[in-house]
């Protein structure tokens, strides 16, 4: 019996999919600049979109309690 994947949300919606492309690029751009806070939080979130696990997304914590001064940020 062969095995037949199911699309996931990222591939049937293109709005997901937008978004899945952009929390990527955040999570890229804030572990660049030393937020690791954030861009876990935005990798976090892209997970979530991958597991068609929509209420774990819109989960939002904030970037005010995330975000930590560095040199960079002064």
């Amino acid at each position: 019996m062969p095995y037949h994947q199911r699309k996931s949300l990222i591939q049937t919606n293109t709005f997901y999919n937008i978004q899945y492309q952009r929390l990527i690029k955040e999570a890229r751009i804030w572990n660049s600049s030393g937020q690791y806070w954030l861009g876990n939080e935005a990798e976090r979130r892209a997970i979530a979109l991958l597991n068609n696990n929509i209420s774990e997304y819109k989960t939002i914590k904030h970037s005010n309690e995330l975000f930590w001064k560095t040199k960079k940020f002064k």
